[in-house]
């Protein structure tokens, strides 16, 4: 029992610290939004191309806007307020 005590306190309590601050990051990463007001003739995508990160794959930016929004479908109207990702290193240029 005590070489099992030893155990979990000498490896497996800081592994599980690590991947929790890893986790931590990563969520606050993407947790930081803005809210648009869609203009005419913009899309989806030209939003996602607009505001996402230029190191991520468009689609998933897509996929982050639609849950953002609990969008169904890729189809907004102008006037409708969306919220979108903010790309840290887009905004730093």
């Amino acid at each position: 029992m005590r070489r099992w005590s030893l155990f979990c306190g000498l490896f497996l309590v800081p592994i599980i610290g690590f991947w929790a601050f890893i986790g931590d990051s990563q969520a606050s990463k993407s947790d930081s939004f803005q809210t648009v007001e869609v203009k005419a003739g913009e899309t989806i995508w030209s939003l996602a191309h607009l505001y996402g990160d230029p190191k991520d794959d468009i689609r998933k930016t897509v996929d982050v806007i639609q849950e953002a929004n609990q969008l169904d479908t890729a189809i907004i109207q102008p006037g409708q307020k969306l919220r979108v990702p903010i790309a840290s290193e887009k905004h730093d240029q």
